[in-house]
């Protein structure tokens, strides 16, 4: 059995975390060549060395390409900027090579490559943490980079499903000694929403796993709860902070020990809360729906009208208010048919794939974007390869 194809999906997987290994290795903040190489050429690799013999048009295979045209008409209408152009449609791009994965392989290849990602992320971010620990930004900046902790959060997410999908359950002490480590770290650096979108992940494995598998998934969930609160336990007044941002969020002139004054940016709102800015975002991107009309504004549209200027980090309200309600309706329709082709998920390859699709897709609804959605649509694509009902 050729594997060889598991090098590009991992390397795509967690390109976000091999970027920043790979820039940390060489000093730099960031080279757009080696992100395009990584994430591009990743995405025609996987292509390459796909599985075209065996393919046959499905339901999720027709919706993808109705959305596609959709965005592409938007694209044509309403042209945005050539470097989102270009990084929407390596997004599209992503959905046929993850369509031509090999649906018989147990992702050995794939789950060590992740595992070394997820190993040299943790130790990077923990050495960082230490480094940082009373640091006002929450966050540990690793190489110069303050969403390292995030990325690398994501890499160790997918091992944790891998794990519950392939691994050998009978053996859950030793598994949760070697993942309990990294959670902790990882809460610990205020990573948020990925291990939120972990746990819906890890319920759907409960729910779609064979019986005999169910009780050593529910020890990983509640070992990853468990270390969330030790993560966030061990640095009390950061989290503590970072939670007061959730529930009360502070106000501008307002001090808090540890942090500087919130600033007020005209009507945008606070600059130094995270939380603060999305729900502004959110409510932004919410006022704008009802005028998205059939076909939006086109794509970046709601970035360039912001108030911040970015994008509402919501991948469906994005998409219904720059591609209408057109795509936005083709885009639930799409994620609703790739997860319903999985049930019942009666193999590990399936039930990877029907995971990991609720693990991103969770995660575009707290750090989506449509120039960034390259996982979705591969996962997307996966679960096509893998559809259990005809079209």
């Amino acid at each position: 059995m050729k594997i060889g194809w598991q090098i590009p999906f991992a390397t795509l997987v967690s390109s976000g975390s091999v970027l920043i290994l790979l820039n940390g290795a060489i000093g730099s903040s960031g080279v757009p060549a080696l992100t395009v190489a990584v994430i591009g050429g990743s995405v025609v690799a996987l292509f390459l060395l796909g599985r075209f013999r065996a393919f046959e048009i499905n339901l999720v295979d027709i919706l993808f390409a109705a959305f596609a045209a959709v965005a592409i008409f938007s694209l044509i209408r309403m042209p945005p900027s050539p470097r989102d152009a270009a990084l929407f449609l390596l997004a599209l791009a992503a959905y046929p090579a993850g369509r031509l994965i090999p649906t018989d392989s147990k992702l050995g290849l794939f789950h060590r490559i992740t595992g070394l990602v997820a190993l040299l992320g943790t130790v990077a971010t923990f050495f960082a943490l230490g480094a940082q620990w009373n640091d006002p930004h929450g966050k540990p900046i690793v190489f110069g980079f303050a969403h390292a902790a995030t990325v690398f959060t994501m890499s160790f997410g997918f091992l944790v499903l891998a794990v519950a999908c392939y691994g050998d359950l009978r053996r859950i002490r030793l598994i949760l000694a070697i993942l309990v480590p990294p959670l902790v770290i990882f809460a610990a650096s205020q990573v948020r929403f990925i291990f939120v979108a972990l746990a819906l992940a890890l319920v759907a494995a409960f729910f779609v796993s064979p019986s005999d598998r169910r009780r050593p998934i529910a020890m990983i969930l509640g070992a990853a709860i468990i270390s969330v609160l030790i993560g966030l336990a061990v640095r009390p007044q950061t989290s503590g902070i970072f939670l007061n941002y959730i529930f009360s969020p502070a106000r501008a002139g307002d001090t808090v020990p540890g942090r500087p004054p919130n600033p007020v940016a005209g009507e945008c709102g606070e600059l130094d809360n995270s939380v603060a800015i999305r729900k502004s975002l959110l409510k932004e991107a919410v006022k704008a729906v009802p005028g998205a009309g059939i076909f939006g504004g086109g794509l970046s549209s709601f970035e360039r009208a912001s108030c911040f200027k970015a994008y509402p980090h919501v991948t469906l309200l994005q998409t219904i208010i720059e591609f209408g309600f057109l795509g936005g309706t083709l885009v639930i329709l799409l994620v609703a048919a790739a997860l319903g082709g999985l049930i019942p998920a009666d193999s590990p390859q399936v039930r990877f794939a029907l995971t990991a699709l609720v693990f991103v897709a969770s995660l575009e609804m707290a750090h989506g974007g449509l120039t960034g959605a390259f996982l979705l649509f591969t996962f997307l694509g996966m679960a096509a390869a893998h559809r259990r009902v005809p079209a």
